[in-house]
């Protein structure tokens, strides 16, 4: 009987040795294959992470650095709808928003890029509203101011012109403007009947107004002598600008008012802030990637 026992536990004992065996060969070639498959997700993490580095990471950082760099060399705020380096600067940016290379971007990334998108809307809305609310405040007054002028036949209705993109750039510069300057004609109608309409304008021919009315100021200029060589209808919107100048100072105070509490310079600080937190998190970005 003990005999008996002591053969089944020793045959036993080698089947489960076996059976360890071939358990801790399976065990082991189970933990190879989930380690390399992890290794290989790494490594397949790692090269994904490192091509969005290098193919849109990179160029990222150096197209934000080129526009913040182009934006300190200004001493007033650029128009972004005008200028031209700047306009391709930042398309060069919002390119990044393009949906084959949005792919690459984390979510923090791609919030703050579509937040500066946002402002930069915001801005051209603001310079749009603004120096439109500005300008057309001026024009009314000064027509209105222009019903007093006596050396002209009464007329039905009086129009100002003033170069509004100039108005634009003047907000932007952060400097006081005055609009008697920015005159490119005044019309006078007298008639607005179709069939017996009547109108006059003034305005300088290939001249630049501002310019005229400085040498005249000046004393470098007398009209009568006709200097310059106006004729005498650019001598009328002269003597008009003059009027004006004098007769309309308070609506000037009230125009300049109307661009200095623009929100434009306040939503232009947005933008500059929004572009440096946005270089910093792709920067950060970048780094993460090369130190993994």
């Amino acid at each position: 009987m003990l005999n008996e026992l002591q053969t089944w536990i020793i045959a036993h004992e080698k089947i489960v040795d076996k059976l360890l065996t071939i358990l801790a060969v399976v065990i082991g070639g189970l933990l190879t294959y989930l380690t390399t498959i992890h290794n290989n997700k790494i490594t397949a993490k790692r090269n994904s992470l490192a091509t969005a580095r290098d193919k849109v990471l990179v160029p990222l950082c150096v197209a934000i650095e080129d526009l913040i760099f182009s934006l300190s060399t200004y001493s007033a705020i650029p128009n972004f709808l005008e200028d031209s380096d700047i306009q391709v600067k930042t398309s060069k940016v919002l390119e990044f928003l393009s949906a084959d290379k949005r792919v690459f971007l984390d979510k923090n990334i791609r919030s703050q890029l579509e937040n500066y998108k946002m402002l930069l809307t915001a801005l051209e809305k603001i310079l749009q509203d603004d120096s439109s609310r500005a300008s057309i405040f001026i024009m009314k007054s000064l027509e209105e101011a222009l019903r007093s002028y006596d050396k002209i036949d009464y007329a039905m209705f009086i129009y100002v012109y003033i170069d509004r993109e100039s108005v634009k750039k003047k907000m932007l510069a952060q400097s006081d403007v005055d609009p008697i300057l920015l005159i490119t004609g005044i019309k006078f109608e007298f008639n607005d009947d179709p069939e017996n309409y009547k109108s006059k304008n003034y305005e300088l021919k290939n001249k630049n107004s501002s310019e005229v009315l400085s040498a005249l100021n000046l004393g470098y200029v007398n009209e009568n002598e006709n200097d310059l060589g106006l004729t005498q209808d650019e001598i009328t919107f002269i003597q008009l600008i003059e009027f004006l100048y004098e007769s309309s100072k308070e609506a000037v105070l009230e125009f300049n008012n109307i661009l200095s509490s623009s929100q434009v310079h306040e939503c232009y600080s947005q933008i500059a802030e929004a572009l440096n937190n946005l270089l910093s998190a792709v920067l950060k970005k970048i780094d993460y990637i090369t130190d993994l």
